[in-house]
């Protein structure tokens, strides 16, 4: 095993980002707020499979979710040139939390079920049996 395993529960900083890389895969990009008050901690998390698409519309700003992947330090540094440093998790789980009946994602129109038809309408037979 390489890496560290991390699993977690935290709070959605900025709505979720589908991403596209050089090489044309998609792949999510979800800030997430993870502690509370002074003990927060902000990490980045990247996701590259499963239903990425609606997981992307499921994550908002402030859903709480579960994310179980793999955890790394970044070290890089700012535009000044002071280093900076933080916490990255490559997702192999995301689980939005408390969407019960809330924010599911729309579908496409084509989708949709059509209106039910009027069930009192008259029936279309048009035949002179008497039953």
């Amino acid at each position: 095993m390489k890496g560290i395993e991390a699993a977690f529960v935290g709070a959605v900083s900025f709505d979720a980002q589908l991403r596209t890389a050089k090489s044309g895969r998609e792949w999510l990009s979800v800030n997430m707020t993870v502690g509370e008050d002074d003990d927060a901690q902000p990490v980045n998390v990247a996701a590259f499979s499963g239903d990425i698409a609606d997981l992307a519309l499921q994550l908002v700003k402030g859903t709480q979710a579960y994310v179980e992947g793999k955890i790394k330090l970044r070290r890089w540094q700012d535009q000044a040139g002071n280093p900076c440093a933080g916490l990255s998790v490559s997702a192999a789980v995301i689980q939005p939390l408390g969407l019960i009946g809330e924010r599911r994602p729309k579908k496409p129109k084509a989708e949709r079920k059509k209106p039910a038809e009027n069930i009192n309408a008259p029936l279309p037979f048009n035949d002179s049996l008497p039953f």
